[in-house]
């Protein structure tokens, strides 16, 4: 966790054209198990999770990343954020408890790169398979690629150094490493870490740039 309470990277929510398909392949291969489901979302979680969900597909006439959420500590952290992304200059909504399974309250916000980004602090606890008490190192029955958890994700845009500069300032997240042009000018790339992990978030610039 880092000093502005915020705890990990901890959901994804997908958009895809093929909701079964796209079910049958992170089940199958990628290897989560399904925890919920209504009409056109499904909730996924990796073994090694204890909320109730990491990954959402949902259904829809277009393909890629809905939100990215990320775990604060309470809600006076969360109220503390939100007065700083104003602050910066982004347009906040809140989402109301109970707009998709097993979730709180959030927060939700566009940062400079144009994607969308949600904070919240409640999620439904429905621990792990191998239990708290002696577990098993894994449990039986893995399928496919088994991930322990949701570890990091790579979002691709422009303004990588507003970008940057947003995740350092107003959400205390801390710069690993990056990737400049020759001339020294652009941002290519950059890592972005809020815990002990090398990064939790990678930005990379769209488009061709010469490095």
């Amino acid at each position: 966790m880092n000093g502005n309470g915020i705890i990990r990277l901890g959901r994804l929510e997908l958009r895809v054209y093929d909701l079964e398909k796209s079910v049958d392949y992170y089940t199958n291969v990628i290897g989560l198990e399904v925890t919920a489901r209504d009409e056109n979302r499904v909730y996924l979680k990796a073994w090694d999770e204890y909320d109730h969900h990491s990954i959402i597909l949902q259904k829809s006439d277009s393909a890629g990343m809905d939100h990215m959420g990320f775990k604060v500590k309470d809600v006076y952290e969360l109220e503390k954020l939100e007065h700083k992304i104003e602050q910066f200059g982004c347009t906040l909504t809140r989402v109301p408890k109970g707009s998709r399974i097993a979730e709180g309250e959030a927060v939700r916000f566009q940062i400079p790169t144009g994607h969308m980004m949600e904070l919240y602090t409640d999620m439904e606890f429905v621990g792990v398979k191998t239990g708290s008490v002696n577990p098993d190192p894994w449990p039986e029955g893995l399928k496919g690629i088994a991930p322990h958890r949701l570890d990091h994700a790579l979002l691709t845009g422009d303004d990588l150094k507003t970008a940057t500069r947003f995740f350092a300032e107003v959400l205390g997240f801390k710069q690993s490493e990056r990737i400049i042009s020759v001339d020294g000018e652009d941002l290519v790339g950059s890592f972005l870490s809020t815990t002990n992990k090398a990064h939790d978030l990678a930005l990379m610039i769209m488009g061709e740039l010469e490095i």
